[in-house]
């Protein structure tokens, strides 16, 4: 019972920690939107996506795949990482470029 309950706790937790970042990510979104002078019509349009789509995503109600991150990048034109700046998250790990050269090497030798 008390290990469910710890399982449980520890789901809730990472599902708030995602729904934190999905909301972000929405901020980041319209405040690159708008730095743009684009409506939500306009981005929506250009991801091939309906505005009703693109409300849910800057809302953070909608987790964004990485295949959509990466449009969005495109279409507001940002880096990916972009999204994730300002969040409060450790991105030392992310942005050690130098660390995924050699491990993608090994992969490859397996």
């Amino acid at each position: 019972m008390a290990a469910e309950k710890a399982k449980n706790h520890k789901k809730s937790r990472t599902t708030k920690i995602a729904g934190t970042i999905d909301q972000h990510i929405g901020q980041r979104i319209k405040q690159r939107r708008v730095e743009l002078g684009m409506s939500q019509l306009d981005l929506a349009h250009k991801l091939g996506t309906s505005w009703e789509q693109l409300i849910k995503y800057e809302a953070g109600d909608n987790p964004i795949t990485c295949g959509r991150l990466y449009e969005l990048s495109r279409a507001l034109n940002v880096p990916m990482l972009w999204f994730f700046l300002e969040a409060g998250l450790d991105l030392t790990l992310d942005l050690n470029y130098s660390q995924l050269g050699t491990d993608s090497s090994r992969l490859a030798e397996n």
